[in-house]
Parts: structure tokens; C-alpha cells; sequence
């Protein structure tokens, strides 16, 4: 500890003493360390002395020349999209394991070698959309995929709001004008014959015990993942009450 800093510490008690950079006093005699750093939050901390208070307030400086300042004081408008991004799927527990995956998908496809994964919330214009945008047009993408992704980056502006308090507008409107967009492909139903020679087929190369299977999707029009998800106390009468999916992940 520096030697001026000890005769402040025995001059704690006298009225008016001069406090050390980074340190003040509350009302209530508490100290409050304060350390600041451009492009993040400040790191405020409280000790009820003032040899406590400077022996915390040099170590956060150390850390601070080490290196080691905690990354997640970085201020929101800071952050880059993609540290939003990760940040957001990352904490939010409500996230279906399948969606998250899709989001993971999608970000690595379309977003993560952008200069938009690079930008912050306050940096990004609709213009800078716009301009990814044409250039995925090149991949000859479906109006999905292009959805899918304003999803994306929606969700991030609103992490962003939620976490700041400040009211960030995703620079989505009107940025796929212009935009070339892949027609979806018509998707032809099953007939009934198709249907019987299928059912034939399994029973005839021995896969009878996917037969029910088969016709239970056929007939209420569930995913694949919502009929292998369901168990027994899903069924009552003749009810049948669809609240999860089943879904084969292959763990990385």
C-alpha cells in the first residue's frame, strides 16, 4: 500500500479528508470503489473501510492491466452482434433444445462471416441488411431462410432492449425489397393408393411394427417427432393431447 494512502487512512476521521481516485463515501460511512474502463460498465464496489476499500480498488486495477477485466461489464452498446447473439441463446432457459440448434444453424450459414456478426446494435442500418441480404440472394435462398434470419436478428435487438433498458428498433423494415426470393416448392399430398402400397411394402419387407406408426401420422397429421414423444398419460378416451416433442440429437 502506498505510503500517502495510509496517512489518509489515519486521517479517516477529520471532517473534510481527501479520498483516493476511484473512491468516495456514503451517507452512511460506507466506501464505494468505483473502476472505469472505456467501452464498458463500471465495476462498482462497497467496503466499510477505507484500507479495504483501496486494497480492492488496487487489485481491480492489476486485474484491469492483467487483462483479466470481467468481459460481461462490457456495455450493451458495445457489444458486437454476435457476442448478443451467443449471450441471449446461451442464458435463456426457456429455449427449446431443437430451436436452439436451428438458431445455431442459420447463424453459422448465413450470419456468423458477416460484417453484421461484427457490428453493434447502434452501428447495424437497415441499409447493412439490405446489403447482406443481396448478397445472399447469390445462394438462390427461400423466403423462409430470409425470415428465419430477420427472426435472428430481431431477437438480438430485443435481448439487447432487455438488458439495457434502452429501446433498440431491429433495422429490419422493408429490407427485402428488391431482394430475389427462390419460389417454394409445391409439395404434392400423398394419394390414397400411394398410401395402401406403402403400407404394403412394410408389411411385405418385414417393418409391420412401423405400420400403426404409419397410419397414426397419416391420419391426425402430428410431426414424427410429436407421435414418438407421446406416452400413455398423453392419451385419454378418445383424446390425445400433443405437449412435447422427441427429437435424436447428435451430441458435439
Amino acid at each position: 500500500m502506498k505510503k500517502e494512502e495510509l496517512n489518509i487512512i489515519k486521517e479517516e476521521k477529520r471532517e473534510k479528508k481527501k479520498l483516493p481516485k476511484g473512491i468516495s463515501q456514503r451517507p452512511n460511512g460506507r466506501y464505494i470503489i468505483r473502476i472505469t474502463r472505456k467501452n464498458y460498465k463500471p465495476v462498482v464496489k462497497y467496503k466499510d473501510t477505507l484500507e479495504e476499500a483501496i486494497k480492492l480498488r488496487n487489485e481491480l486495477e492489476e486485474k484491469m492491466k492483467n487483462g483479466e477485466f470481467d468481459q460481461c461489464n462490457k456495455s450493451t452498446s458495445d457489444k458486437s452482434l454476435m457476442e448478443l447473439f451467443y449471450e441471449d441463446i446461451e442464458k435463456d432457459g426457456r429455449l427449446k433444445l431443437s430451436t436452439r440448434r436451428v438458431y445455431m444453424q442459420y447463424w453459422n450459414n448465413y450470419l456468423d462471416k458477416s460484417k453484421l456478426a461484427k457490428m453493434t446494435v447502434e452501428e447495424v442500418k437497415s441499409k447493412d441488411v439490405r446489403e447482406l441480404y443481396r448478397e445472399l440472394s447469390k445462394r438462390e435462398l427461400s423466403k423462409r431462410t430470409y425470415n428465419t434470419i430477420s427472426s435472428i436478428i430481431k431477437r438480438i435487438y430485443k435481448y439487447a432492449s432487455y438488458i439495457s433498458d434502452v429501446d433498440y428498433i431491429p433495422p429490419t423494415k422493408d429490407v427485402m425489397r428488391g431482394i430475389r426470393v427462390n419460389k417454394p416448392k409445391v409439395k404434392e399430398v400423398i394419394s390414397r393408393e400411394d398410401e395402401e402400397l406403402l403400407v404394403q411394402y412394410m408389411k411385405e419387407n418385414h417393418m409391420e411394427k412401423y405400420v400403426y406408426l404409419f397410419k397414426f401420422l397419416l391420419q391426425t397429421g402430428v410431426r414424427i417427432g410429436e407421435a414418438i414423444g407421446l406416452t400413455t398419460g398423453d392419451i385419454e378416451d378418445q383424446w390425445i393431447q400433443i405437449n412435447k416433442t422427441l427429437k435424436y440429437c447428435k451430441l458435439e
